[in-house]
């Protein structure tokens, strides 16, 4: 928490009297905010006077090119870190979850760039595990020097890949895949000229020099600390999955009365508006998301959210709204249908509503073909 305040400060300092920022800005350091490229240019900056610094003192070759060599390797450990996480990730559908009900009950142009392509990735299973592989695979090979220019080859294609969707829809982690890009051909960069002279000159390549600075090191001792780094990374990478005992997120349990309903009609006595929500007969639609919200759709297709606490025994939901706090009573009244019931000073509300069945949605369907006369059907 101290060190976040004093970036923040730092933060606001350099866009104020460096950058002249004059209007009001975020100085924290989340992905893509103002304070977050400012506090890349503060790291940029250090980083410049380390370089310039040690170029000056360690003028030593033999220490330049152990430098060298430990810095490539800490590279190809970092890159290969994050390919491994996000890469599990997709496997396990941690990252490309499937769409909410209040997603998938969006207008298509009502969706921003980042929500429909996460959202068309996380109803693909298949597509999910296939992209994660390709991200694990190349991490497992930047751990083996033998194999790291391979793994170097494959992940600059899949971050290639990934920084181009990150720009391209606008998605929150564009420093993030820069900086793996950058590791990349960081990682690569002694392999250019072996690379040039297999793919172009057709020649072969030498024996890459890092071999010699391998043997500056006890062999037993390093074999013992790469072991322990990979044991590490893979730890941390899996932890969560092996505590939770979920490997495929699709299949994890939803909270009680998840879902979307549609409205059937509403009934009040009293007032026609609600205090908390307005005018109910606005209301189209009504969804209860699994991150804790309460999601209201109405007739013009816009939507409201607001934060809840479940309580299933009691089939009570405790919403809390700008207005204040209160509690709907969800009662089961079919196979399908819901009545939500509450209570204000000025009249009593219930809306009937009726679940629908979210996986007979074309987009959530695995057939090959799928036309729309089968889905009117269902």
């Amino acid at each position: 928490m101290y060190l976040q305040g004093l970036f923040e400060s730092l933060n606001h300092w350099s866009g104020v009297y460096l950058f002249g920022i004059t209007t009001e800005f975020n100085a924290g350091v989340e992905s893509d905010t103002t304070g977050f490229y400012l506090h890349v240019f503060h790291l940029l900056f250090v980083a410049g006077v380390a370089a310039c610094a040690w170029t000056f003192i360690a003028r030593n070759d033999d220490k330049q090119q152990k430098v060298r060599y430990w810095f490539h390797v800490s590279a190809s450990y970092i890159l290969a870190f994050f390919l491994l996480k996000y890469g599990l990730d997709k496997i396990f559908k941690a990252q490309f979850y499937l769409p909410e009900p209040n997603t998938l009950y969006t207008p298509l142009g009502f969706l921003s760039k980042d929500i429909l392509f996460w959202s068309t990735l996380g109803s693909s299973y298949s597509y999910s595990f296939f992209s994660g592989l390709l991200e694990v695979i190349p991490a497992l090979l930047l751990f083996s020097r033998r194999t790291r220019m391979l793994g170097g080859c494959i992940a600059l294609g899949v971050m290639l890949h990934v920084w181009m969707i990150n720009f391209s829809f606008d998605i929150s982690v564009k420093i993030l895949s820069s900086y793996l890009l950058l590791l990349t051909i960081i990682v690569i960069a002694p392999y250019s000229r072996n690379l040039y002279r297999f793919f172009i000159s057709e020649k072969v390549a030498p024996e890459i020099p890092e071999v010699a600075l391998v043997n500056t090191v006890k062999a037993v001792k390093m074999r013992a600390l790469k072991a322990l780094v990979i044991l590490l990374m893979i730890f941390e990478c899996l932890f969560m999955y092996v505590q939770n005992g979920q490997f495929n997120d699709d299949l994890a349990p939803r909270p009680k009365f998840h879902g979307a309903y549609h409205i059937v009609h509403a009934e009040t006595q009293g007032d026609a508006q609600s205090h908390y929500f307005g005018p109910i007969s606005k209301i189209k639609r009504l969804f209860i998301h699994r991150r804790g919200y309460l999601i209201l759709q109405f007739s013009d297709d816009s939507m409201q959210d607001y934060p809840l606490a479940l309580n299933p025994s009691a089939n009570l939901i405790y919403v809390r709204t700008p207005q204040g706090p209160f509690a709907i009573t969800i009662l089961k009244k079919g196979k399908n249908s819901f009545d939500f019931q509450w209570k204000e000073a000025n009249g009593f509300f219930t809306i009937h509503a009726q679940k629908q069945n979210l996986q007979s949605l074309p987009l959530l369907q695995n057939d090959f073909i799928w036309s729309t006369d089968e889905y009117a059907q269902k």
